[in-house]
C-alpha cells in the first residue's frame, strides 16, 4: 500500500514547513484515494486558516479525495 509512505512523506514536509512538499504530497494523497488523508486535510485546515488562497487548494483536495475514495 502506498498510503503510509506519502502520508509520512506529508508528516515531514509540515515538520519541514516546505509548503511546496506539503502540498505536492496532499495531491498524492488525494489521488491515492484513501480516506486516512482526511486527517491530513483537517491539519492543512488548522495550518493554513488564514491562507485564503491554500484553503482553496485543501478545498480542492478535499474534494478530489472525496471522490477518489467512493469510487468503486
Amino acid at each position: 500500500m502506498v498510503y503510509p509512505a506519502i502520508a509520512e512523506r506529508f508528516r515531514r514536509s509540515m515538520e519541514e514547513d516546505d509548503v511546496n512538499d506539503i502540498f505536492s504530497n496532499m495531491l498524492l494523497l488525494a489521488t491515492v484515494g484513501d480516506a486516512r488523508g482526511q486527517e491530513a486535510v483537517v491539519q492543512l485546515k488548522v495550518t493554513f486558516k488564514d491562507d485564503p488562497n491554500a484553503q482553496t487548494a485543501v478545498t480542492a483536495y478535499e474534494s478530489q479525495l472525496k471522490a477518489a475514495v467512493t469510487k468503486p
